[in-house]
């Protein structure tokens, strides 16, 4: 008897079996045995519905030994007939409440775009617009967006399958007053903007994520605080900063903060000597906020910095205040805001003209006892945001003498705090002040600093005290600056100068061997 003629006889066995699984088991190595040729007759003339119906059974084994068998089935057969004749239950197959079910599904949907076959999948992406983004079961619902999505990555047909007028259709038709709906459809369109500058253009004619802008206005802060997140997520997109400056979303959130300045409240939206909010969400939504100001300075090329703080300098002011307000759920964001524009020469231009000078070395005084005093985790942003200012300057620029102010104002004695730090037990802080000190050698008075402190030099040229390759990599990288510094010579004289170079040589985890002389006993 044929593989084919086997495998269709079990297929007939299954429904009265009392042991589906075994069954099953039979006629998935049935099923591996057979050639291309002996699959797509199997497909083509005989029906496949006793094995489709046991998707059905409450029984996760059994379904996924049926998904095995049908993947094996569809992927050896011409899709167009696969769909022709399963085209149903292919497509229900994505509100199941299973996961392999819904990938069984999707991944037969794309092979039809792949082959120009895309009729059925119009269908299917109504039915998941219509009851799979609304479905109840979150998974089923996060699944369907994932389906969407991969459809709309598909080159041929995918866009138009998503953007044809029908389905648009649908999605207007939908509960727009479900708070969960909308923001699973924003969630869609905020995903597919960023495919491809045709994405962008087609999102565009939509009124979709005009819906998205507009969340902004609620008096629901919950809801603002996750379409700013949606706003972050699209800005650091390819295309999305483009899109975003149509709606003048800089507008947007600036008045955001300047309204809630003027409110009887502002404490609990923008720090000053703050009052907290109970519950944490307007604090939430300006973090945000924040975080989308921070992510500007490196945006786009297109972004004027300048321009913006100047027209807009609310997010300036709220970032310096929420760093010398003290108020911890605010802190680590702003560190990281502040660190972003400072690291940037139009952020420091910015720095220096809205703020007063005094103002920017409380800051960084502020910043300077962060390091030192904080819980860990915000000791390391601040590392992290220090080394954001005082990373990789060219020639020109190490001269500027705000950065040399800004370095003093952080601690009487930097050199000696940076020490205390690198000497810690924790290789993370340990680590973080060894890369800070790294980035800040390249300057010539940095390393007048280093070479006025008792033991310092040593200390970096010294393996033996580190434990931790990245320790030993960060010490490594500070003499290498050394090394390439004009000033060096000039600064450690030259014999001190030589033995940085041959540290450089050596590398990082060179080891002096030590010679032992054996002497046989008599």
């Amino acid at each position: 008897m044929s593989l084919e003629m086997q495998a269709n006889k079990v297929l007939h066995e299954l429904p009265a079996s009392d042991d589906k699984l075994v069954v099953l088991h039979r006629l998935n190595v049935i099923v591996k045995q057979m050639n291309e040729n002996e699959v797509t007759d199997l497909v083509h003339h005989h029906r496949l519905d006793n094995l489709i119906q046991c998707l059905s059974i409450n029984d996760s084994i059994i379904v996924g030994e049926c998904v095995q068998i049908l993947q094996t089935l569809f992927n050896q057969s011409p899709i167009d007939f696969t769909f022709h004749q399963y085209k149903q239950p292919l497509m229900l197959g994505i509100l199941h409440e299973m996961s392999c079910v819904r990938e069984l599904s999707l991944s037969c949907h794309i092979a039809t775009i792949k082959v120009g076959y895309s009729d059925p999948v119009k269908d299917f992406v109504k039915l998941v617009i219509n009851q799979g983004i609304s479905n109840d079961l979150v998974n089923v619902a996060s699944f369907s967006i994932k389906s969407l999505l991969a459809i709309a990555r598909c080159e041929s047909d995918g866009l138009e399958l998503i953007f044809n007028e029908e389905v648009i259709s649908d999605i207007q038709r939908l509960d727009w007053d479900n708070d969960t709906l909308r923001f699973r459809i924003y969630e869609l369109f905020i995903n597919i903007l960023s495919i491809s500058h045709r994405a962008m253009t087609l999102s565009m004619n939509t009124s979709i994520l005009n819906k998205l802008m507009h969340e902004l206005e609620s008096d629901d802060p919950l809801l603002r605080m996750n379409c700013i997140e949606f706003l972050i997520q699209l800005q650091q997109t390819t295309f999305g900063w483009h899109y975003l400056q149509s709606f003048n979303i800089l507008y947007t959130l600036n008045k955001l903060l300047v309204d809630s300045a003027n409110d009887p409240l502002s404490s609990f939206i923008v720090p000053s000597e703050m009052i907290i909010d109970l519950y944490g969400y307007n604090y939430y939504s300006l973090k945000r906020i924040l975080v989308f100001y921070g992510h500007l300075t490196h945006s786009s090329s297109t972004v004027n910095f300048i321009e913006v703080n100047e027209k807009y300098p609310t997010f300036m002011e709220v970032t310096v205040s929420s760093i010398l307000s003290r108020d911890q759920s605010i802190l680590n964001i702003a560190l990281d805001t502040f660190g972003a524009i400072a690291s940037c020469n139009q952020g420091r231009q910015s720095l220096l003209s809205i703020c007063k000078e005094q103002q920017i070395h409380k800051v960084m005084s502020r910043i300077g006892e962060i390091v030192t005093t904080e819980n860990t985790s915000t000791r390391l942003r601040a590392l992290d945001a220090l080394s954001e200012i005082y990373r990789n300057f060219p020639d020109e620029v190490r001269h500027c003498a705000c950065l040399q102010d800004w370095y003093d104002a952080l601690n009487p004695s930097v050199a000696s705090m940076l020490q205390k730090l690198s000497n810690q037990p924790f290789p993370d802080i340990r680590c973080a002040a060894l890369k800070l000190l790294a980035n800040l050698a390249q300057f010539e008075w940095t390393q007048r600093d280093i070479s006025r402190q008792p033991g310092m030099i040593e200390f970096i040229l010294d393996r033996k005290v580190e434990q931790d390759k990245s320790c030993l990599e960060a010490k490594f990288d500070i003499v290498v600056v050394l090394t390439e510094s004009k000033y060096a010579i000039e600064v450690f004289g030259g014999s001190m100068y030589v033995e940085l170079q041959q540290h450089v040589k050596e590398g990082p985890f060179f080891v002096l061997g030590e010679a032992n002389v054996a002497m046989e006993a008599e």
